[in-house]
């Protein structure tokens, strides 16, 4: 077993675990729904590669060895990943929607997800079976390595914003004015229409009332004579 490759994945995934938390803390575009899926899954296979690399080492303190002790994690690893897969995938902000409306951004991330997919899975089920058990040491390291790789390509595709400036800036206004109350003027309404008709100065208000009293002043007179 190579102890020390094994703890540095588990730094490393650390490290993204880290990362996620703080973009979640710091960064107001974790509240979208795209954005809050990917940084989901991106914490998750983070953790995941820190509980995969650091249980042979806990387990061998413990003094399994040997055929028992690569199954054993393989198991472990096995169950996790489905369970994450399928749990993710069942959060209504992971629907596809993003991924049909920018189709080269969900082919570019099934392009080097499903590898990925295929590599955790079909290691974990190797060491299962047992059809290779000098290599087993190996294949598990391969598991968690891949787990690590899809935490940091998840980051990547998060990062990746598909439109362009332009028509970012109007999907920014198209969500706002859903977002903003139906019912009453916009403050941009309000002072667009105050700009248009700026209010008069305040003596010149003045002057203006005095001049209609005058004038109705003299009109009353006029009638009384």
């Amino acid at each position: 077993m190579n102890e020390e490759l094994l703890l540095h994945l588990a730094e490393i995934g650390g490290v993204f675990v880290g990362f996620g938390a703080l973009i979640a803390v710091r960064s107001p575009e974790s509240r979208d729904p795209h954005a809050r899926g990917y940084l989901r899954a991106m914490v998750w296979m983070g953790s995941s590669t820190m509980l995969f690399a650091l249980l042979p080492i806990i387990l061998a303190g413990y003094g399994l060895s040997g055929r028992a002790l690569w199954l054993t994690c393989a198991i472990v690893a096995l169950i996790v990943y489905l369970l994450l897969v399928v749990i993710d995938n069942r959060q209504p902000d992971m629907s596809g929607e993003w991924e049909h409306a920018h189709p080269a951004y969900g082919r570019t991330f099934v392009a080097v997800g499903l590898p990925l997919h295929a590599t955790i899975a079909g290691g974990s089920l190797l060491i299962i079976i047992g059809i290779l058990p000098t290599l087993e040491p190996a294949i598990y390291a391969t598991v968690v390595t891949a787990t690590l790789v899809f935490a940091a390509w998840t980051l990547v595709m998060l990062l990746w914003d598909p439109l362009p400036p332009r028509r970012r800036r109007k999907s920014a206004e198209v969500r706002a004015q859903r977002q903003a109350p139906k019912s009453g003027a916009s403050p941009s309404a309000t002072g667009n229409h105050s700009m248009r008709h700026p209010r008069p100065p305040a003596g010149r208000r003045e002057s203006e009332a005095r001049r209609v009293r005058a004038m109705t002043g003299s009109r009353s007179a006029g009638g009384a004579r």
